[in-house]
């Protein structure tokens, strides 16, 4: 059922001006901090990607089937393919574990300063 909005156009008292002002003033202050969480979930759901990818290659390296991998980690077979294939796929730490574990090969994480 679509969503029914309804506009009442008024002009705004000088209180309600005040506050969205505030408001405004507020999400821009903040503006920086939101634009530098945004560009660490980015960066980290790139790298969960990449492993994603590494750990497609070395299943196929192995020549096991997804339903191999799927049979081993108990993570349904087309969730598997999407986890594999679908670029906006998100993949848990645990659920590459389990790939890594059906694999055969080991998932480490490691803790490091950033690059200077």
């Amino acid at each position: 059922m679509p969503t029914i909005r309804k506009t009442i156009n008024r002009k705004l008292t000088p209180a309600e001006r005040k506050r969205h002002q505030a408001i405004r003033d507020e999400v821009q202050d903040d503006m920086q901090a939101i634009k530098s969480r945004g560009r660490v979930a980015v960066e980290t759901h790139d790298y969960l990607q990449q492993v994603m990818q590494e750990l497609k290659a070395k299943r196929q390296d192995k020549g096991l089937s997804l339903s191999d991998v799927s049979s081993v980690c108990k993570i349904d077979k087309a969730r598997l393919s999407r986890l594999e294939n679908d670029p906006d796929a998100n993949p848990t730490i645990d659920t590459l574990g389990r790939i890594a574990h059906a694999i055969g090969v080991e998932l480490k994480i490691m803790v490091v300063d950033p690059a200077a």
